[in-house]
This record gives C-alpha cells, sequence and structure tokens, in this order.
C-alpha cells in the first residue's frame, strides 16, 4: 500500500513536470547559461510575454551578431527605442534577460557616451564571450555602413541615424 502512494506521488510529480514543460514551457537564465524551451515566432512576442510596463508600438529590425545571438530594435508607445538581446534557435527568438531603453526626446549627434555589455551564448545555450557596444547619432549618413544603421529618427525636421557600435 506504502508503495502505491509513492508510486501515485511520483507520477504526480513527473506529470506536473511535463505540463510545465511543454505547456507553458521552462526557462533557466544565468550569467553564464540560457535554456529555454519558450521560443516563439516574433520578437515582439517574446519580448512582450517576458517583460511587462513595456509596450511594442513598432518593430525596426533585427541586428544579429551570429545564427544564436541578435538585438530586437522596436519602437515603444512612449516613442523610445528599445534595443532588446534575444537568443536564437531555428529562427525562432527568446528574450534573453536584458533591454535598453534610448529616449528620442532630446536625440543630439554625438556617441551616447554609455557603453553596454551583452554576453553572447552558443548554440548549446552557453556563455561564449561577451559584446560591449553603445549607439552613435549622426546627422548625416555614413555611406557603406548601412550594416550598423538601427534607425532613422527625425527631429525638427532635421534626420539623425542612430547606429550601432560593437566595441
Amino acid at each position: 500500500m506504502k508503495k502505491n502512494k509513492v508510486f501515485i506521488a511520483v507520477g504526480i510529480i513527473l506529470l506536473v513536470l511535463v505540463v510545465l514543460i511543454f505547456g507553458e514551457g521552462v526557462s533557466i537564465l544565468s550569467p553564464n547559461f540560457i535554456y529555454t524551451t519558450k521560443f516563439y515566432r516574433k520578437p515582439a512576442i517574446a519580448f512582450e510575454r517576458e517583460v511587462s510596463g513595456v509596450n511594442i508600438e513598432e518593430d525596426i529590425s533585427i541586428y544579429s551578431f551570429d545564427e544564436n545571438n541578435c538585438f530586437y530594435i522596436a519602437l515603444t508607445s512612449d516613442s523610445d527605442l528599445l534595443v532588446s538581446k534575444m537568443y536564437t534557435k531555428n529562427n525562432r527568438y527568446f528574450y534573453a534577460g536584458t533591454y535598453y531603453i534610448i529616449s528620442l526626446d532630446n536625440i543630439k549627434e554625438g556617441s551616447s557616451g554609455i557603453s553596454y555589455t551583452t554576453a553572447i551564448y552558443n548554440n548549446r545555450g552557453q556563455r561564449e564571450s561577451k559584446i560591449t557596444w553603445g549607439t552613435k547619432v549622426v546627422k548625416n549618413k555614413v555611406e557603406g555602413n548601412d550594416s550598423n544603421l538601427i534607425y532613422t529618427h527625425t527631429l525638427n525636421d532635421v534626420e539623425y541615424y542612430i547606429y550601432i557600435v560593437i566595441e
């Protein structure tokens, strides 16, 4: 009789684990490792399912570092620029735990003066390296550098080009 109760308890625990893994999904995120079953077809959905309080108004672009890591760039409902780190697998996205809001209200020409450090994960989810990056704003578009252009913003009839700069 006691064995039956143990088997029933173990069975219930296993059933709950299976439902968690395949129903809602499971994610484990640490500074050195990322594991998830929560991949989404669109980065906006991946971001909005994991972060509350920031609403996406418009998708801008995806800036890929490699096949496993990218930045999702979007405009928020507050008209700020969102840069969110995503982990990717099979053209699906998972929010990798960090995002940055860049205010466009008082945009000026020059470097943001802010450096961000972001982890880069390999295809097994292990931290492989890190990058340091920032933004640079210019009034005149830099020809031949469109791969780093993340957004064009018009303020007071002046076009500002925002580039991502990897250090």
